[in-house]
């Protein structure tokens, strides 16, 4: 069975890439990843071995992130992305492949203010 990171990438503090809508939260709270969260408990119910790691609500630096996905040595990284975050989240998607620290990478969609429908972000 596979290793899954599902990561919620290190960010600014008090940013909210998990709420209905993102944005940093005037309340200094956050949700619970619940999109990762329900992932993760079907990839266990499968056998998979998961991490969640929220690591703009636990305050990670981008290097401490990816020594903590670098010790679990994953077979994938699911990366959920927001809107004001995006560009900050596929560079850091691209540091986890640069680094050899994941044979794949799956980046969450999310949807395009602009009315286009769902935009699927892909740039490594």
């Amino acid at each position: 069975m596979a290793k899954v990171v599902l990561l919620s990438p290190p960010y600014v503090q008090d940013y909210m890439r998990n709420a209905r809508c993102d944005f940093v939260s005037l309340s200094h709270s956050s949700w619970y990843p619940i999109w990762l969260g329900e992932a993760g408990c079907y990839l266990e119910m499968k056998g998979h071995k998961t991490l969640l790691l929220d690591a703009q609500v636990q305050g990670l630096s981008h290097q401490e992130t990816l020594e903590k996905i670098k010790n679990f040595k994953p077979d994938l990284v699911a990366v959920y992305t927001g809107r004001l975050s995006e560009d900050n989240d596929i560079e850091f998607a691209d540091k986890i492949v640069e680094r050899g620290l994941s044979s794949s990478i799956c980046r969450a969609l999310h949807i395009d203010r602009s009315g286009s429908g769902i935009k699927k972000i892909e740039k490594s």
